[in-house]
């Protein structure tokens, strides 16, 4: 069976969840970085028309958030999840898509 599962997120609550829902017999592995600092609150986006999301997206938003260290974040997640068995995800994240 599973012994480690790896979790890219931008969700702590996310990981929080899935960890708990793994229960004890699994280790889940995501990495430590604060995406507030690149990507707003959580689920900002949320909901949104693609329209309306776009106006919080990294290019556009007002409080100029550090473009190289949200890439240098994908790029970690990339290297986490480069190890993977196997990889699930939603269209809807653009990791997901970069994998898919």
């Amino acid at each position: 069976g599973l012994g480690t599962v790896r979790v890219a997120s931008d969700s702590p609550a996310a990981i929080r969840e899935f960890t708990a829902t793994m229960g004890g017999g699994v280790a889940v592995e995501a990495l430590r970085f604060d995406r507030r600092a690149v990507g707003g609150p959580e689920n900002a986006t949320l909901g949104l028309t693609f329209a309306a999301a776009q106006a919080k997206f990294i290019e556009t938003r007002p409080d100029a958030p550090d473009a190289a260290l949200a890439a240098a974040s994908l790029l970690a997640d990339l290297e986490h999840l480069a190890s993977c068995d196997a990889f699930v995800g939603t269209w809807e994240a653009t990791l997901s898509r970069l994998a898919i």
